[in-house]
């Protein structure tokens, strides 16, 4: 049998090797995220994400006050985000008067979310917000994804 026979036999079994040993971490990773958004909600009998988009200080504070009445009442077993845009994103900027509010929150397991649609037409980056912000493609989206997987939405108002 020819040496060049066998290569070729040896090449192809490597090709598929590869492919299907790509594949198969591919699963694994995507299969990885799934469970670890899962575990995320699971530790919790509740998850809620709060909708800002205004600016007004009175909106800040209600968003603060109603994050510890949230937590009180449902015994900390409830999963928290906070999306903000529009003029809200102003309540997740460095320069944020409450500022200090959001770290105790943010050190306490709520997430802090930024639209970058927000922050691309106002002409900001991820830099100006406060560092335990996460920025994500669009608000709008982020309510509807928690919303078809079953989260309550709460649009804060003063």
């Amino acid at each position: 049998m020819p040496l060049h026979s066998n290569y070729s036999s040896i090449k192809r079994y490597t090709s598929k090797k590869t492919v299907i040993l790509t594949a198969l971490s591919a699963f694994l990773i995507i299969a990885a995220l799934f469970a670890l958004q899962a575990d995320y909600q699971k530790k919790s009998d509740y998850n809620v994400i709060f909708q800002v988009t205004s600016a007004d200080a009175a909106i800040g504070n209600s968003l603060i006050r109603n994050i510890a009445h949230a937590r009180t009442a449902l015994h900390g077993k409830v999963a928290i985000e906070v999306i903000a845009y529009g003029n809200g994103i102003a309540f997740l900027l460095k320069d944020s008067p409450l500022s200090a509010g959001i770290k105790s929150q943010a050190d306490s397991g709520v997430k802090f979310l930024a639209c970058q649609n927000t922050l691309t037409s106002k002409g900001l980056t991820a830099d100006a917000l406060l560092p335990y912000v996460t920025v994500v493609d669009s608000g709008v989206a982020q309510l509807i994804r928690r919303q078809r997987d079953g989260w309550a939405v709460i649009h804060v108002t003063d």
